[in-house]
């Protein structure tokens, strides 16, 4: 059957149109598939270390701000104002004035034995909180977080209706007298909505989202998805404290917390169930100091949806081509062969990563469109490139309109970032050079210096200290800025210049 040439010449021409085709369908197209899902990953897992720094830094900052106010010498005196006192009016409007600028829902002063003494909402004082830990730590000498929990009093919710059982977080600090004594506490109540807020600073998509979640697998900000959770009856007012992270089809908490909840970090590329029964691909970071959960998700429909259309796109041409090529083998194998020898070669630069690569077929048949598909997959991988390029510029711009000094160091002091405020402020040829040069000139040293611990123990320290060649004092507070495997890759030196404060406490 197959003894004559023409025999032969038409089955191996059958061979050498079916082969490309196999060979981008088994070899290729699996590269091209775990080269998309490994960029997936990765641009997942940057979004959730970077909503991870951004949480850490966040609070801080509310930490930082506790401590400010209690040092203020009006706030440290507040035991000995009773209300009408003039004092006690003008503390009142200060409180309200630092409410109002920083962003707090309320401001209470409280005495020693838990009573509130002054506050922004005239309604608490003379209220009792002596059960609660943010009191009970404070009075310990710590400035402390609380965790995110319902409000036992009636608090203005995000409809600005009083209510009972708003989640409500607080950071508390210990309020000391000129000789150093406790004589009270200082308690900041955070607006939850601001948190989620931080959460939503970071765009994945149409389907994606990063939320908080706490050890008992309660979301603790707003879903995205909320009005979907209400109708579905999942949630009544708000996910925040309301939505436990349950897998619909298991009765479980989801992979992903169930996961992080163990002090994990990690990703899942192939999918798992979320809270609302979607599939959906998955990173997660565990944040010690205040036991909450960063989840980072996008549903797998949305990330792989250039892939499954590659997919239907090849599965067609292919049956496409198949058909001619039993037509009319010996007139499409010499236009076949070399197109998709051309593609093969386009896709595996491709899959090593060249995107600027493109399929110069120039036909109106199936390798023609296939040449399109690949064509549309590389630019379409592009525009998410781009997209994350937008982000990363937004992320720089956030980093840039900080008005504290932010400088990035190596474990042996070497600068290797700064924000705007930090050029505005030592130059813009410090990149590269010692922070301790930097900071506090050629030639000397730092004794104080508190990186070293951050490079021994991971964990964020402060310290005051003065900068000679700007003659002030600055608060610097190093974080640990750590891979995914928890090794040091930098720290994060973010430096408020305290001197007026520091002149003011001396004065008084």
């Amino acid at each position: 059957m197959f003894g004559s040439i023409r025999s032969k010449t038409i089955l191996l021409l059958l061979l050498f149109s079916f082969v490309p085709l196999l060979v981008s369908r088994v070899v290729i197209y699996p590269r091209v598939w775990k080269a998309f899902r490994e960029e997936e990953i990765h641009d997942l897992q940057h979004v959730g270390y970077m909503q991870a720094n951004l949480i850490n830094i966040w609070m801080h900052e509310r930490k930082y701000d506790a401590n400010a106010f209690a040092n203020e010498f009006l706030v440290s005196s507040f035991t000995k104002f009773s209300p009408g006192d003039e004092q006690f009016t003008r503390l009142t409007s200060h409180l309200i004035l630092l409410a109002e600028t920083y962003g707090y829902k309320e401001i209470s002063l409280v005495d020693n034995s838990g009573k509130i003494r002054v506050s922004t909402r005239g309604d608490l004082v003379g209220v009792n909180v002596s059960e609660f830990d943010y009191f009970q730590e404070a009075t310990k000498g710590k400035t402390f977080v609380s965790n995110i929990r319902p409000s036992k009093f009636p608090t203005p919710n995000e409809r600005n209706e009083m209510e009972i059982g708003v989640p409500t977080l607080f950071v508390s600090s210990p309020v000391r007298d000129i000789i150093n004594q406790i004589v009270g506490v200082i308690c900041l109540r955070v607006d939850v909505v601001a948190l989620s807020n931080e959460m939503r600073l970071l765009k994945m998509g149409e389907s994606g989202e990063t939320y908080l979640a706490d050890k008992n697998g309660f979301m603790l900000s707003e879903s995205r998805f909320v009005s979907t959770l209400k109708e579905m009856g999942l949630v009544k007012k708000r996910t925040a404290l309301e939505l436990k992270l349950i897998d619909p089809e298991t009765g479980q908490l989801t992979k992903g917390v169930q996961a992080c909840l163990k002090g994990e970090s990690g990703y899942d590329a192939e999918g798992y169930r979320d809270y609302r029964g979607v599939l959906v691909l998955g990173f997660w970071h565990w944040l010690p100091e205040y036991e909450w959960a960063v989840m980072s998700e996008v549903d797998v429909e949305e990330a792989y949806k250039t892939l499954y259309g590659l997919n239907k796109a090849l599965l067609f041409i292919s049956i496409a081509i198949s058909l001619a090529v039993v037509v009319s083998v010996i007139f499409l194998s010499r236009r076949i062969i070399a197109p998709i020898l051309q593609l093969t070669e386009v896709t595996k630069k491709m899959s090593s990563g060249d995107l600027s690569q493109r399929a110069t077929i120039d036909s109106r048949d199936e390798i023609g469109q296939l040449a399109g598909s690949f064509n549309a997959m590389t630019e379409i991988i592009e525009i998410k490139n781009e997209q994350l390029a937008s982000v990363k510029q937004y992320l720089e711009s956030i980093f840039d309109a900080i008005r504290d000094t932010i400088t990035v160091v190596d474990k042996e002091g070497t600068i290797l970032r700064v924000n705007q405020a930090a050029i505005d402020e030592y130059g813009e040829d410090v990149i590269g050079k010692n922070c301790i040069e930097v900071f506090m000139g050629k030639g000397q040293t730092c004794d104080g210096c508190k990186n070293r611990e951050v490079v021994e123990k991971l964990r964020p320290s402060s310290h005051e200290h003065t900068v000679p060649a700007k003659d002030k004092v600055v608060l610097t507070q190093s974080y640990p800025l750590l891979d995914s495997k928890g090794r040091l890759e930098a720290i994060i030196m973010v430096s408020r210049d305290v001197t007026q404060a520091e002149e003011t406490k001396t004065k008084n």
